[in-house]
């Protein structure tokens, strides 16, 4: 009852902060849906397709996808009334990325392959390898990495033949990830090592295209500078020359026409005077004209800056608001999940144990969950780590809802076998989140032990793992045994939807033995040469850290991690928990 009630706390304090923002989006939709109806009963379908675009590209924007989606396939369904082809092809582009951002990769692997249909006749390869590269981006993420492969390999190929570098960087660095998903390094490296050479040459493409741009900016100034001063001088020249000639005029009358010709030579002087006197106030107004045209384009352009700087400011400040408000939540919502961890206390009872649990982000979609029952002879203690899908706050909300469900399938069902307990845990997440009529594919993966211990002194563990294993280190002999999980994870999508199997496998404890139990964020940490953490290395901390106490294991696997990774970003949530049994 407790938990339901955190739950719907949690809830409230991430949805609240976005409600206003959220209903003046629900106005306008609601306003441009009924324009569009309007439209249509007019006989306007082209605007009404219109119409419809623009609002799903607002609430794509939004991540309200579902609606958004509904939107496209309305102008989807307009265009191929129409017979419309490009209106066709661009509506699957739209319907493409809007899956790819959802992902939600099996409906965006469909529209993708429409769009390309559409690109291949029209034969724009441009176009064509853009929509490779998504598709196999897609596929990559389904698993489908043969057909993955095969179209990367073909944008590869076109944007060889166009010679386009940033298109060719785009498809190996697709390729890169493919091949690295697949496992297979060689061929990864490989082609990383393309991108990253594709990516200098751009960038040194780019410098020279600067240097080049502002050099030509340089020259034309210094040519401008040139010219003026060549018009400056050739106005200088002709006044000079007005001053010999009128000189030159004076002497030769002054003999014979002293009088008339001093008059004629003032007044040629007065004239030169006063043309000299129109020169100088024509160079004024223009000069006047350009600077004040100068002043009015900077004071305009300040102004412009101005409120520019006044909207970006009060967008800033609503958005620091927002994001406050939101990381507010986020923290309390963290408050809620750190109380719904188990107490290392109470594993202390039936166990020496460490717990290294690192989220990614504030809150986690990796949780540890634990529940002890007494009997009259034997003690039984159930305890898993869970790796759900994602990590922050959609993890976090899986994470609530995988800890609920193994409370009541334990506590109020009496189910006690491990395997069992999974089986139904699967069902109840794929009822719980809708997922036979929904294209929702959230799951989680988990390795879930059911300790016994009897008054007798016998210990057991039985074990079973969707997706996660469990490792042994028997005390007497520092051995390892590893427990492999079952290869389905619980919930998610499947495509022949067939139920999943779920083994137990059982095994003898005696005092001194460690068992290790943990998610796959520390073994897909990478390092600083993108390579991952891997299963060998975290084996050889378990068999070295046998001897030592469970407070020094724990610095020893946190030591050896953190040089691994050395500053490199943390992927994902990481959990490991180790107990030894007592």
């Amino acid at each position: 009852m407790h938990r339901n009630i955190f739950g719907f706390i949690l809830i409230m304090a991430i949805l609240l902060p976005l409600k206003a923002y959220s209903q003046s989006i629900d106005e306008e939709v609601n306003n441009n849906i009924k324009k569009a109806e309007a439209l249509i009963s007019e006989g306007n379908k082209s605007g009404a397709a219109q119409v419809y675009n623009q609002t799903a590209y607002l609430l794509r924007s939004n991540d309200r996808f579902d609606e958004a989606a509904e939107l496209y396939q309305k102008v989807l369904d307009i265009n191929l009334e129409l017979g419309n082809r490009r209106g066709q092809m661009i509506s699957h582009n739209n319907l493409s990325v809007l899956y790819l951002e959802a992902e939600r990769y099996p409906k965006a692997i469909y529209h993708l392959q429409k769009e390309l249909e559409y690109r291949k006749q029209i034969n724009n390869k441009s176009e064509i390898i853009n929509v490779l590269t998504n598709l196999a981006t897609a596929q990559n993420e389904v698993g489908s990495y043969d057909s993955a492969i095969e179209n990367i390999e073909q944008a590869i190929n076109f944007s060889k033949e166009l010679n386009d570098l940033a298109l060719l960087k785009q498809s190996y660095g697709v390729a890169y990830d493919i091949y690295d998903r697949q496992g297979n390094s060689d061929k990864s490296y490989k082609y990383f090592e393309l991108y990253s050479a594709i990516d200098r040459k751009l960038k040194e493409q780019k410098m020279a295209a600067i240097s080049t741009e502002a050099n030509r900016k340089v020259n034309e100034a210094e040519t401008e500078t040139r010219q003026t001063r060549q018009r400056l001088d050739e106005t200088s020249n002709q006044l000079e020359e007005t001053k010999t000639t009128l000189l030159q005029v004076e002497e030769l009358t002054r003999e014979q026409q002293m009088e008339i010709e001093l008059k004629e030579a003032k007044i040629s002087e007065q004239k030169a005077l006063l043309e000299t006197e129109a020169l100088r106030r024509k160079f004024w107004i223009i000069g006047f004209s350009i600077s004040f045209v100068f002043v009015l384009g900077l004071s305009l352009m300040i102004w412009i800056i101005f409120r520019a700087n006044k909207k970006i400011n009060a967008q800033r400040l609503r958005l620091e608001k927002q994001n406050k408000e939101i990381h507010a939540s986020i923290r309390y919502a963290k408050t809620i999940q750190d109380a719904m961890l188990p107490s290392e206390d109470l594993l202390k009872k039936y166990f020496d144990p460490f717990i290294l649990f690192r989220p990614k982000d504030i809150v986690s979609g990796d949780f540890y969950w634990v529940l002890a029952q007494e009997h009259a002879n034997r003690s039984v203690v159930f305890v898993a780590v869970v790796d759900c899908t994602g990590h922050g706050v959609p993890g976090a909300f899986m994470s609530m809802i995988g800890n609920r469900l193994l409370n009541e399938i334990v506590s109020e069902r009496k189910m006690e076998s491990p395997a069992e307990i999974l089986l139904s845990l699967n069902g109840m997440i794929r009822e719980v989140l809708r997922q036979e009529e929904t294209d929702n594919n959230d799951g989680m993966d988990l390795a879930l032990c059911r300790f016994e211990f009897n008054k007798s002194g016998e210990r057991t563990v039985t074990f079973s793992g969707a997706k996660r294993p469990l490792y042994i280190i028997k005390g007497k002999d520092n051995k390892l045994i590893t427990h492999p999980g079952d290869r389905k994870s619980i919930g998610g999508y499947s495509i022949n939807r067939k139920e999943a199997l779920f083994f137990d496998k059982v095994d003898h404890l005696d005092k001194g033995d460690t068992i290790y139990m943990f998610s796959d964020g520390i073994l897909d940490q990478n390092g600083p040469e993108r390579k991952k953490f891997g299963r060998v290395r975290l084996e050889e901390i378990m068999v070295d850290a046998s001897g030592l106490t469970m407070d020094k294991q724990k610095e020893l696997f946190i030591q050896r991690l953190d040089e691994y990774r050395s500053g490199e970003e943390q992927r994902d949530d990481i959990s490991l928990l180790g107990l030894k049994v007592i």
